[in-house]
């Protein structure tokens, strides 16, 4: 499969759009853990079951509403998603190098 792959034939909109679900779905489970996690370390840890109930029900509630925002979350995901993929409208050097590469054999091929 990987013989198969011609440099610049990725389909980058399908990557882009797959990655932000990806972001999306992994800040639920981030939300998850520490509304869990602070829950438990409350209630077990001597402030009590009404304490560790409100810190975990206002976390849920910032959570969620920040969650909800949607890839607007700040520098942080816009950097990671330029390092994971680019976009077609912003080409990218290497990009062009593969296409030209690609194009040289192709041509090579040919001949």
């Amino acid at each position: 499969m990987a013989d198969d792959y011609i440099p610049g034939t990725l389909d980058v909109a399908a990557k882009l759009a797959s990655y932000r679900r990806f972001l999306a779905g992994m800040r639920y489970v981030v939300l998850a853990q520490v509304v869990a996690l602070s829950f438990l370390i409350l209630t077990f840890c001597g402030a009590g079951l009404g304490a560790g109930l409100f810190v975990a029900v206002v976390e849920l509630v910032g959570g969620l509403y920040l969650a909800r925002r949607g890839h607007r979350t700040g520098a942080a995901s816009e950097m990671a998603t330029a390092f994971v993929t680019t976009s077609s409208a912003h080409p990218h050097p290497v990009e062009d190098q593969a296409e030209q590469a690609a194009r040289a054999a192709s041509i090579g091929r040919a001949a």
